[in-house]
């Protein structure tokens, strides 16, 4: 869904960290609006539910809605929409905004990202923080380490373990996180457990 990370969207960062964004037409605006006035917009739940009548080839599986970096309350906006529709959801990390609890209990993932876990041990005490908040059961670890800057995204993915590790979070939360959640979202079988 949209995009509104300004910050990460002026010419020099995107030269430094994703040179191939430069090769968008100029005027290509850096979001694309969902809603209006607390609303949906028509062609966003029009798009949701053409996607929840989508399956896949293999096992008839559904979609899963991203928010992508939505605002506070398109995040919540769309989680509703989507889940109404049967869809399952990942709040595109959103950070530790007041909707969580609700988008959570909706039946929404919420993705905390490695790369803002690894870096520092307040980064990765702000993730555990929240991890606990919420409850792993309703979280899900991706790596968001595909820029240049960033470790190799396995090598982010183990930091950010530890890091959580090291602030109270268990093994259990993180098989939670990294593997049974992403399954369950994906609507495949958890995977094992030992």
């Amino acid at each position: 869904m949209p995009t509104t990370a300004p910050g990460s969207m002026d010419r020099a960062n995107l030269a430094r960290t994703r040179p191939w964004m430069l090769m968008m037409p100029e005027g290509t605006p850096s979001y694309i609006a969902v809603s209006r006035n607390g609303e949906l917009l028509p062609s966003v739940k029009h798009l949701i539910a053409e996607l929840a009548k989508i399956r896949t080839v293999d096992t008839n599986g559904r979609m899963v809605l991203a928010t992508g970096h939505a605002t506070p309350q398109e995040h919540l906006l769309l989680t509703r929409e989507a889940r109404g529709q049967g869809l399952n959801v990942l709040l595109t990390h959103p950070g530790d905004i007041p909707q969580l609890p609700e988008a959570a209990r909706l039946g929404a993932f919420i993705e905390v990202t490695a790369s803002n876990i690894y870096k520092t041990s307040a980064q990765s005490a702000a993730a555990a923080a929240l991890i606990k908040k919420i409850g792993a059961e309703h979280m899900i670890v991706s790596t968001d380490c595909g820029q240049t800057t960033n470790v190799y995204p396995t090598d982010c993915l183990v930091l950010a373990a530890r890091g959580l590790r090291a602030n109270g979070i268990s093994q259990r939360e993180l098989d939670l996180m990294y593997k049974v959640n992403p399954a369950k979202l994906l609507g495949l079988p958890p995977p094992e457990e030992k």
